[in-house]
């Protein structure tokens, strides 16, 4: 491990198991970066002023950056955010950043395969969903060696996520910034982005068709039912054929994954009602909502009720 450390930095025990994930992912010469000025860092390496460390439902622990100004990738890990978490859960957090780092090394992600596609929305559904896939082989290569499911993969997790999704959508609707046809398209992607994440950690440990939801409150299983039970089954089987990190992908078979990925994206937004397509004459998409008034309503009239509940409690 080449460790970089800005700030108060870790505990020879935290290093450890930091080691351990890397080795465990069969990345034990990744270089990494333990800062206490996160965000800023990552601003820095990927040369994005605008990236923030906000998730829906969580804060950003680490982020793999690739071909960094320095060259080659680096882990950088939120120090601040992770001090007092368990030697566990950093093992845990490195070795999913290292597969990341195997996933760049073999340039087996989106980088390189704009060609495939002859729009822009259908690039940027693809990007969501090559993304996503990224996740889903790196959590299916953990759950292989024996890790526990991560917190963003949790019941716990999942209730939270359903309600900052019908909130954050509800927000989008009812923003007089809305108005503006591309700030509320960007709206719904950016909660779309980290959601169809979030599913790709729950289908990683769920090979059922449904995972246990038993223990979801109320309002979250209806958000869950109303927005993701539709999607779920097919977004299931479309993961089923996708090996995990481990195992290589040549670039023939990642092109048609990542083709076909357009499709899920397609069908997950819809669930969340809209649609991308084809724009007229001088527009690079059309962006519509297709949820009737009447549901969006419905959806309104949860995310009031639950924010109640919340501040209550």
């Amino acid at each position: 491990m080449q460790a970089e450390v800005t700030g108060v930095g870790f505990r020879e025990d935290q290093l450890n198991a930091i080691e351990a994930g890397l080795t465990a992912m069969s990345e034990p010469d990744a270089r990494v970066a333990i800062v206490d000025d996160f965000v800023d860092t990552v601003q820095r390496l990927t040369r994005n002023p605008a990236y923030s460390a906000g998730r829906g439902a969580g804060i950003v622990a680490a982020k793999t950056i690739h071909h960094t100004p320095t060259g080659g990738d680096v882990i950088v890990f939120n120090a601040p955010e992770l001090r007092n978490r368990d030697n566990l859960l950093l093992e845990r957090l490195a070795a999913h950043e290292a597969g990341h780092v195997k996933l760049g090394k073999r340039g087996e992600g989106v980088t390189g395969r704009r060609h495939l596609v002859d729009s822009e929305w259908r690039w940027l559904l693809m990007c969501l969903g090559a993304l996503a896939i990224d996740e889903l082989r790196i959590e299916r290569g953990l759950a292989d060696l024996g890790y526990p499911v991560a917190v963003t993969g949790g019941v716990d997790y999942i209730d939270d996520a359903m309600f900052w999704l019908n909130c954050e959508l509800m927000n989008a609707l009812v923003d007089p910034a809305s108005s503006d046809v591309e700030k509320f398209h960007d709206a719904v992607m950016s909660t779309q982005d980290w959601l169809t994440k979030h599913l790709a950690y729950v289908a990683a440990y769920n090979s059922s068709p449904t995972p246990d939801l038993s223990a979801l409150s109320s309002h979250s299983r209806q958000n869950w039912d109303d927005y993701i039970a539709a999607h779920w089954g097919k977004r299931v089987a479309f993961y089923e054929s996708i090996p995990d990190v481990r195992t290589s992908l040549d670039a023939s078979e990642l092109d048609s994954i990542l083709l076909n990925a357009i499709d899920i994206e397609a069908d997950l937004l819809s669930s969340l009602g809209f649609r991308l397509s084809d724009g007229g004459y001088g527009h690079r998409f059309a962006f519509r909502r297709i949820a009737s008034d009447a549901q969006c309503d419905r959806r309104l009239q949860r995310a009031r009720e639950e924010i109640a509940l919340r501040d209550s409690a």
